[in-house]
């Protein structure tokens, strides 16, 4: 994208006026005065790239280190907007997708408390319900725990789910071990689930915000920042987009695609999840219909060199993706998009 954009909730993220110093970053890029007791911190990301035979290869996975416990244990993390818990395998998950990444100990940690996952307070009779959560057409099923949960260095005490059943599909495909929600509190059942939510209500940041910076280099590292947007990332100016829903997702509005800069009223009205977990692009049925005449087919996007610069107007802005940001060259100039279509219920 030739553009930053930053979603911003009304319900969640207000800009705070707790301190009397003021930052000059923070007002030029719209996040008001800072927290002089807070703080910000980067966790770096590694990539993950799709496999196959393709010139382009696209990525398809992020994720950092998180720690849980005490002592500490470390586990590899996809940072996900679309989804509102932490999951981690737990020890005694016997499932292959389990098994091949690095699971919870809870008897090693010192911290830990089993809690239910529904309502009560308490466990009973040393038997406590189970969560289980969809990812896609993959799951996760698992008792909830509280524990220390740390990420660049920030710790709090949270909930998360440790897993005792995990579907191959997805998992098993990853190198990564947990997925650490960072939707909106509502989504989840606790918002004591909510890694930013708990991060916020302790005063921890210098701005009750976090900012995602990817990258599709090697060379280059990715990051999450918890408690700023760093300057030295932006390609342009932020664009502030309200959230406009109380689903728990960080849903905004979309006014129209372009292609070639070219509005084509095809999407109008529209609403787009910003979800930092999901590999490709997802747009209605009935959007991908109209949109063949200029992509062509999901599987068969024709010449890679003839196809167009695809755009999103949000907020008035034109966010532009280039052919290689959402199409992969097969060979001989063919390529398949990045691009297909997922239709959600009226309650998503």
């Amino acid at each position: 994208m030739d553009s930053a954009l930053l979603a911003h909730s009304n319900l969640r993220f207000k800009t705070r006026h707790e301190s009397n110093v003021s930052s000059e970053v923070g007002r030029h890029l719209g996040l008001g005065e800072g927290n002089r007791f807070g703080t910000s911190v980067s966790v770096p990301m590694k990539l993950q790239r799709t496999r196959g035979p393709g010139r382009i290869r696209h990525a398809t996975a992020y994720f950092g280190e998180l720690t849980v416990g005490t002592p500490p244990q470390k586990f590899l993390a996809v940072f996900d907007t679309g989804s509102a818990y932490l999951a981690l395998p737990d020890q005694s998950c016997r499932s292959p997708a389990c098994r091949e990444h690095r699971r919870f100990s809870k008897k090693t940690s010192s911290t830990q408390r089993q809690i239910p996952c529904h309502g009560s307070h308490r466990v009973h009779h040393g038997k406590a319900d189970k969560l289980e959560i969809m990812y896609g057409q993959g799951f996760i099923k698992g008792m909830c725990f509280q524990d220390r949960i740390c990420a660049g260095g920030i710790c709090t005490r949270g909930n998360f789910i440790s897993a005792v059943q995990e579907s191959n599909d997805p998992f098993s495909r990853f190198p990564f071990d947990a997925v650490l929600g960072l939707s909106l509190a509502s989504l989840a059942s606790n918002k004591l689930f909510s890694m930013v939510a708990r991060m916020t209500s302790v005063n921890a940041l210098r701005h009750p915000v976090f900012s995602v910076y990817f990258s599709d280099s090697l060379y280059e590292a990715s990051e999450v920042t918890f408690g700023d947007v760093k300057r030295e990332r932006l390609a342009s100016d932020l664009t502030w987009v309200p959230v406009e829903s109380t689903t728990g997702y960080w849903e905004i509005a979309i006014e129209d695609i372009t292609i070639n800069g070219v509005p084509q009223q095809i999407c109008e009205r529209c609403r787009a999840v910003v979800d930092t977990g999901a590999s490709q692009l997802t747009v209605p049925t009935s959007t991908m219909e109209l949109l063949e005449p200029f992509l062509g087919s999901s599987m068969d996007c024709g010449n890679f060199h003839s196809l167009p610069t695809l755009g999103f107007l949000i907020k008035g802005k034109t966010f532009n993706l280039a052919p290689r940001d959402y199409a992969q060259i097969l060979g001989h100039d063919r390529c398949e998009l990045s691009l297909s279509a997922l239709d959600f219920s009226s309650s998503k």
